[in-house]
């Protein structure tokens, strides 16, 4: 399962029940299938590929966004649904551009922060990642959609631009009135997402089993995800010889997410998956995205607000390893933290989503037109940038959702 696209099936999901079914335009075919499936019941989804002469497909998929394009069935294909353009991350703005170029009515457009380091990045000074936020600053603040107060502030800060018309809406999730699970195994903790270098308490949580172990001789991590940081999680549950309590799953298909994490005693995470964790009334304990030390703001219900998993200076840090003994120590004070998780998620409903994105409706604006000759100098900026990251072993613009704001020195 995937975080980004379990969150636009519920997007779809919930507009699809208001009458407006949307359109979905995929870039990359890099989608979970069960949750494809699922969001092809609740929107109508165009592949770019399909609109990608023959000639044009021999381009990396990336590089097709700045390359021919079958406009007139493109543009015959997406006309019922041209009222709202919503995109969600820098080659999706890049192509918006393009597509609002061959138009004819003006659509709105509007641009969601999904992840904070999106667009907000140290880019080395190379010319593909500077191009790229320079096109994001140029968007009115009034269509763009952050998702917590902190990423909003943060790009206030970076970008020096006031985005006090921006809306600020939940990452939404489905509300659900779920008990916890009879079959909840005590000492139990559990991670779902993408095994990918931000999400640092995977490492965190590996160590503190180790150390915890003798206090709790039946204490057991199970990590659901695959990705790019597994062959380094499994040396160190080698080396920390805790092969007994750490496994890790693999991927774990959406349906079966609510059973699987109805057995924790504690969930560690971030993103949906840890609202969803705290929506079935478990202990949803934050993990902090990028952080060095085994640190956390403690439980979801701990946290102000909409922002819980990027790094904030102001917000107080606990140790993640006396969170999770506390837990794991006494069961009525893990009911408490999981009833009162519950009711923070109940902030979090899609809904609200649904409701905020499409309140932008109607906020127009039109993009310049990006010239042929732009897109070329686009896409060679892009493949520069690819060539200077893997010979200069000093990634920016790939490597952007790892970076700390706090390192964000120079843009």
């Amino acid at each position: 399962m995937n975080g980004g696209t379990t969150f636009l099936t519920r997007i779809c999901r919930r507009m699809h029940t208001l009458g407006k079914r949307p359109a979905v335009l995929v870039m990359f075919d890099d989608m979970d299938q069960e949750l494809h499936e699922e969001l092809k019941k609740h929107a109508t989804v165009f592949y770019l590929w399909k609109y990608v002469p023959s000639f044009g497909k021999v381009l990396p998929s990336r590089l097709q966004t700045f390359g021919p394009i079958k406009w007139r069935k493109l543009l015959a294909d997406l006309d019922q649904y041209s009222e709202h353009v919503h995109v969600m991350g820098v080659f999706g703005l890049m192509f918006a551009y393009r597509l609002f170029g061959k138009v004819v009515r003006t659509p709105t457009l509007s641009v969601g922060v999904y992840h904070q380091n999106e667009f907000l990045y140290d880019s080395k000074g190379r010319l593909f990642p500077r191009e790229a936020q320079r096109i994001f600053r140029d968007v009115p603040s009034r269509n763009i959609v952050f998702f917590n107060e902190s990423t909003k502030e943060n790009y206030e800060r970076f970008f020096s631009k006031d985005y006090s018309e921006a809306a600020v809406v939940p990452i939404g999730i489905d509300i659900q009135n779920h008990t916890p699970s009879a079959r909840r195994k005590p000492f139990r903790i559990v991670s779902v997402g993408n095994l990918v270098d931000f999400k640092t308490y995977n490492e965190h949580v590996i160590r503190i089993v180790a150390s915890l172990r003798v206090q709790f001789p039946d204490i057991s991590y199970h990590i659901y995800g695959t990705g790019q940081t597994h062959d380094r999680l499994e040396s160190l549950i080698r080396e920390l010889d805790v092969s007994k309590q750490v496994q890790i799953k693999g991927l774990i298909p959406y349906a079966e997410f609510n059973d699987v994490v109805g057995e924790a005693s504690v969930f560690v995470g971030s993103g949906t998956a840890l609202l969803e964790a705290a929506s079935l009334g478990i202990p949803a304990l934050i993990g902090i995205e990028s952080i060095a030390q085994p640190q956390t703001y403690g439980f979801l219900c701990d946290v102000p607000g909409l922002s819980y998993n990027e790094y904030i200076d102001e917000y107080n840090k606990l140790e993640m390893q006396m969170c999770i003994a506390q837990v794991l120590s006494d069961f009525n004070l893990a009911n408490e933290i999981g009833n009162k998780c519950k009711a923070k998620a109940k902030r979090f409903s899609i809904d609200e989503t649904v409701s905020g994105i499409m309140r932008l409706s109607g906020r127009d604006f039109i993009p310049p037109r990006i010239k042929s000759m732009k897109l070329w100098l686009l896409a060679f900026f892009l493949i520069e940038t690819a060539i200077l990251e893997k010979t200069q072993k000093e990634p920016s613009f790939g490597d952007r959702r790892n970076q700390s704001f706090s390192a964000h020195s120079q843009r």
